[in-house]
């Protein structure tokens, strides 16, 4: 295993912190009900793009591999659903980032 997913979550929450602040956006407390993409996205597309950028650096900086985050993969992960939250985005990125072990 890469990274455990209580640890992809911590990283992915300060990423989404960081973006979410840049775009001066304040984010719900209930963190695994925040949306991500979709209607009712607590950051618009600038700060999504910002939030998988910093999300990979800490990723590399904790896994020491270069780990792309790509939204096609989540998405085929996440089928069916009409917004990605942030607990089915760290739930489809755990997914695929210990497949590549």
């Amino acid at each position: 295993m890469l990274i455990n997913k209580k640890k992809l979550f911590e990283l992915a929450l300060r990423s989404l912190k960081t973006a979410a602040n840049a775009a001066k956006v304040k984010l719900s407390t209930k963190t695994e009900k925040i949306v991500l993409l979709g209607d009712g996205s607590a950051i618009d597309s600038i700060a999504f793009v910002n939030f998988i950028v910093e999300l990979e650096e800490l990723i590399l900086k904790e896994t020491k591999k270069n780990i792309p985050i790509k939204i096609d993969k989540i998405h085929s992960i996440n089928t069916g659903k009409k917004k990605l939250t942030l607990s089915d985005f760290i739930n489809a990125l755990f997914k695929i980032i210990n497949a590549k072990e």
